[in-house]
């Protein structure tokens, strides 16, 4: 079953696209305090949900609400004022949990820009990919989609099946994980076989 799977993964890959994001603002402090302009780069999945380019992915990753920029913002200062790197996550945590409650009653975002981009496994690495346009996204706290629109014609459209997964179903989870620029071809996305544990 693993290799039907994985040979199933291989067929769906050409639509499955990577989502990268970039957001750019101000973490503006109301104390008085640090003042500093941002600029993160988020990365994600998506799948061709039509033809004419459409492309279905994480609202998180391609429309991140201001509270969401927000939060990324002020971890991301408490990052780089405690040392903490992104090697070490649960140290990571540790620290933004402590210091994080207090920083986002002090401090706004402003001038916050969302760019998003969308790359296709037959563009070259260096390639930033195609300009990508929110054309839908679901609000904050709720399912999390968001629909992106890219000028593409002919794309690999993935078919959804008709059913949802059940508890025990075998799965191929494929996509772009954050490791993925340490990966040897970060354009091809990783396949891995497991069991539905839990649905909502």
């Amino acid at each position: 079953p693993a290799g039907n799977l994985r040979s199933a993964a291989l067929l769906a890959a050409p639509s499955i696209v990577s989502v990268d994001a970039q957001i750019t603002g101000r973490l503006h402090d109301a104390s008085g305090g640090q003042e500093k302009t941002y600029d993160l780069g988020f990365g994600g999945t998506g799948f061709f949900a039509s033809s004419d380019g459409y492309v279905v992915t994480a609202a998180h990753v391609a429309a991140p609400g201001d509270e969401q920029v927000h939060i990324d913002f002020v971890d991301q200062r408490i990052d780089e004022e405690h040392h903490c790197t992104r090697t070490s996550t649960e140290s990571c945590r540790t620290v933004e949990g402590q210091y994080e409650p207090d920083l986002l009653l002090t401090t706004t975002v402003q001038n916050v820009h969302v760019t998003v981009y969308v790359q296709t496994q037959d563009m070259s690495p260096d390639n930033v990919g195609l300009h990508a346009v929110v054309a839908a996204s679901s609000p904050s706290g709720t399912k999390d989609v968001a629909v992106l629109k890219v000028d593409m014609h002919d794309a690999p459209v993935l078919i959804v099946g008709p059913s949802l997964a059940t508890i025990d179903t075998p799965v191929a989870v494929e996509g772009y994980p954050e490791s993925k620029q340490d990966a040897p071809d970060p354009l091809i996305p990783t396949v891995t076989a497991g069991r539905v544990t839990d649905t909502r």
